[in-house]
């Protein structure tokens, strides 16, 4: 289930066998151009089927304000919005979870790798950047894909 909220009731959620939430403080309302409230994004996963009223009862909160979740894998896409480049890039390490959650193959979509490349003066930057964002796993892998894809995109802005 996901819940989205104004009030935090991060301690309230963290009692939970597998929990993950953030605070959206830097969410831009695009037709004002203004700073959107401060809000939380919850995620909860339960062990057996739940129902949302007994959750909204259990966190004292409106069931309209949960919803069931469709799509387990973009969960952290929708925490930090990886998959959507014209909101605000949240870091996966504002993201607060008691189990461990995907990272690269979920958080990294092509367009946040691509925006990195070209923000990133150096390979190391890059490397440096991608390994905050989430990147683990075998480091010497990890460094050979990084740099494959580095060469590739550096390749391609050369010839044009």
């Amino acid at each position: 289930m996901t819940i989205s909220l104004k009030q935090d009731i991060t301690g309230l959620v963290e009692q939970y066998s597998k929990y993950a939430w953030i605070l959206h403080d830097k969410d831009i309302n695009n037709e004002t151009g203004e700073l959107k409230d401060a809000h939380y994004h919850i995620y909860l996963e339960f062990p057996n089927p739940r129902s949302i009223n007994s959750i909204a009862n259990e966190l004292d909160i409106e069931p309209f304000m949960i919803e069931a979740v469709r799509n387990k894998q973009g969960i952290i896409a929708y925490l930090t919005h990886s998959k959507s480049p014209e909101k605000y890039q949240y870091d996966i390490s504002e993201v607060h979870s008691n189990f461990e959650i995907k990272r690269i193959e979920d958080v990294m979509s092509m367009i946040v790798i691509s925006k990195l490349i070209y923000e990133c003066a150096t390979f190391e930057e890059f490397v440096a950047e991608l390994t905050k964002r989430g990147l683990n796993g075998n480091p010497l892998t990890n460094y050979s894909n990084c740099l494959k894809v580095w060469k590739e995109k550096r390749c391609v802005e050369e010839k044009e």
